[in-house]
C-alpha cells in the first residue's frame, strides 16, 4: 500500500465529504485519481478534484523575482490535493461514509484491485450490452458504459475543435450498434452529418445509406397552399372564386397547408372540375392558364416517410451540399417528427438519433443558426421534444457540440445524465461545470482524446477521467482556404 499523503484541513474542521491532502515529498497525484483512507473499519474512497502547491508569499518575494533572484525554498512548498468522497463498497453497492475523519490520517493511492472494485460492473448488475469508451486515467482500467442507460437517457458530448469530440461520438455509435447486433438485435440509427465526417465511415462499416439532405423533401406542412394559389391567380380573399378555391383546397388536402407544387394543384383542379358550379368552372380555367408557372414536384425522399427508410438500418443525412438551410431544417424537423410518431405507435421500432454540431440546430435564443428564425424555431422545438420525451418512448438522441453555452439548455439538461466532456473554450466551462461539477476545471488542459465522463451508464456515479479508445476515425474534411490555395479540392 502506497501512502501518498495525509489528511490536513487548514480551517481545523475535518469533514468526511471533502478535505485536503498534503502530499508526501516526491509523491504526485492528478485530477480524477482515486485515493482512500481507513475509516470506520473500511476503505473509504476519495477522488482528486484539484491539485495545487500552497506557499505563503513573503513580502520580499516579488522584489527578488524582479531582480532575477528566484526564491528556491522547498521547505515552504506544500503540494496539496483537494479530494471529494466517492464512498465505500458495501456488498454490491456504494454507500456514503458519514463518520469521523481524523487529522493527519494516512491517505493511500488506489491500486488496480481498488479500481476493479469501483469501476467494473459487478456480477448481475450490467444487464444487457456494455459499450467500451476508453481507459481510466490513471490506472488504465477499461471503462464500459451500460447500453440500457445510454438509450434510456441519451448522451451529450462536449468538445472544442480538435479535442476528439467527433471521434468519441462516432466510436460510441459504432460500438453501440455492434453490441446490439452481437446480442441479436436489429438497430435503427439516423445520423445528422453536417460536415460529412460520419457518412463514409458508417457506409463502409454498416452499409449505411447516405442521403443528400437536399433530396429530403418536406411535405410543406408550414406552407399555405391556399394563400399561395390565391395570390398567383390574383383573387380577392372575399370573392366567390376565392371561397370556392378554399373549399377545394381543404377538401383535397384536409386543410389549407401542403406542398405547393404542380401535383398538388392538379389534384385541386380535379376537385374543382367535379364541383359543377360556375365559380368552380371559372376558377378551373384560371388554374389551367397558370399551372405551367407552378413548380414540378421534386424528386427525392419524402421527409414524412423517413421512419420507413431508417427502420432496421443506419441512415446518414449528409448536409454538406445544402444550399437552402430553411428547407433543410424544416425537412429534418418533419423527418424526426415522423420517426417519433412511429416510435410512439410501433413498439417494435426504436431509433438512435446522432447529431453533431447540435448548437446550430437547437441554439439557445440569440445563438448561432444556419437558417432563419422560423425554421430554426421549428427544428429546435422538435429536438426539445425528442430530448425530453424521446428516450422513454423508444427514440434516443446522442448529440455533440463544441459550444455548450450556445445550445438550448433544455436539451443539455435532459441529456446531461450521460456526459463526455473534452476540452472546451473557457466561455463554455461554466455550462459544463453546471453539469459535471468541479472536475470541469480539469478539461481546460486536456490533450486530444482525453475527457471527463459523468454518466449513469458508468459503474461509478462520479466524474471519471478517461483516455478515449478509438478504432474508427471521422472522414477528413479539413479543406481550409490554405488547402485550396495550394491546389487541393474538398471533393
Amino acid at each position: 500500500m502506497e501512502v501518498v499523503g495525509h489528511v490536513y484541513e487548514e480551517s481545523g474542521y475535518y469533514r468526511p465529504d471533502s478535505f485536503d491532502v498534503v502530499l508526501r515529498e516526491g509523491e504526485s497525484v492528478e485530477p480524477g485519481e482515486f485515493l482512500w483512507v481507513a475509516a470506520g473499519g473500511r476503505k473509504v474512497y476519495y477522488q482528486v478534484v484539484e491539485v495545487v502547491v500552497r506557499r505563503r508569499p513573503a513580502a520580499y518575494d516579488e522584489i527578488m523575482l524582479k531582480t532575477g533572484r528566484a526564491v528556491r525554498d522547498e521547505e515552504s512548498d506544500f503540494p496539496r490535493a483537494r479530494v471529494e468522497q466517492v464512498g465505500y463498497v458495501s456488498g454490491r453497492r456504494l454507500d456514503s461514509y458519514t463518520g469521523l475523519i481524523r487529522p493527519h490520517q494516512e491517505v493511500y493511492r488506489a491500486e488496480e484491485e481498488d479500481l476493479n472494485v469501483l469501476l467494473s460492473w459487478r456480477r448481475g448488475e450490467a444487464s444487457g450490452p456494455t459499450v467500451l469508451l476508453g481507459e481510466v486515467r490513471p490506472g488504465g482500467l477499461e471503462l464500459r458504459l451500460r447500453a440500457w442507460d445510454l438509450m434510456r437517457r441519451g448522451l451529450v458530448v462536449f468538445g472544442g475543435v480538435g479535442s476528439g469530440k467527433t471521434t468519441t461520438m462516432l466510436n460510441l455509435v459504432v460500438r453501440l450498434l455492434d453490441e446490439v447486433r452481437a446480442a441479436g438485435g436489429t438497430p435503427s440509427a439516423l445520423v445528422i452529418d453536417k460536415d460529412g465526417e460520419y457518412g463514409p465511415v458508417l457506409s463502409e462499416r454498416f452499409s449505411a445509406e447516405v442521403l443528400d439532405a437536399s433530396s429530403l423533401i418536406s411535405s410543406g406542412e408550414g406552407e399555405d397552399v391556399y394563400s399561395r394559389l390565391r395570390d398567383l391567380l390574383g383573387l380577392s380573399g372575399s370573392s366567390r372564386e376565392a371561397k370556392a378555391l378554399k373549399s377545394a383546397v381543404m377538401s383535397t388536402l384536409g386543410g389549407l397547408k401542403g406542398s405547393f407544387d404542380r401535383a398538388t394543384v392538379s389534384a385541386i383542379l380535379e376537385k374543382l372540375k367535379s364541383s359543377g358550379s360556375n365559380e368552380a368552372a371559372s376558377l378551373a380555367a384560371l388554374i389551367r392558364g397558370a399551372i405551367d408557372s407552378i413548380p414540378e414536384p421534386r424528386e427525392g425522399v419524402p421527409a414524412n416517410s423517413l421512419d420507413g427508410v431508417v427502420s432496421g438500418r443506419t441512415v446518414v443525412i449528409d448536409l454538406t451540399r445544402v444550399d437552402d438551410w430553411d428547407a433543410a431544417y424544416l425537412a429534418m424537423s418533419e423527418a424526426l417528427q415522423a420517426c417519433y410518431r412511429r416510435a410512439l405507435s410501433d413498439r417494435s421500432f426504436g431509433l438512435l438519433v446522432a447529431m453533431d454540431e447540435a448548437h446550430l440546430f437547437a441554439p439557445e435564443r440569440g445563438g448561432v443558426s444556419l437558417a432563419e428564425d422560423q425554421a430554426t424555431k421549428i427544428l429546435r422545438s422538435t429536438l426539445k421534444i425528442v430530448a425530453t420525451t424521446g428516450p422513454r418512448n423508444g427514440m434516443t438522441p446522442f448529440i455533440a457540440t463544441q459550444r455548450p453555452a450556445l445550445i438550448d439548455k433544455t436539451v443539455t439538461t435532459q441529456l446531461g445524465q450521460n456526459v463526455v466532456s473534452h476540452r472546451v473554450e473557457d466561455v463554455d466551462l461554466e455550462r459544463v461545470g453546471e453539469i459535471i461539477g468541479k472536475m470541469a476545471e480539469a478539461v481546460r488542459l486536456f490533450p486530444e482524446g482525453r475527457a471527463v465522463v459523468k454518466s449513469t451508464a458508468a459503474p461509478l456515479p462520479r466524474p471519471v477521467v478517461v483516455d478515449v479508445s478509438a478504432e474508427v476515425f471521422p472522414a477528413s474534411t479539413g479543406w481550409t482556404a490554405l488547402d485550396r490555395w495550394l491546389g487541393g479540392s474538398g471533393g
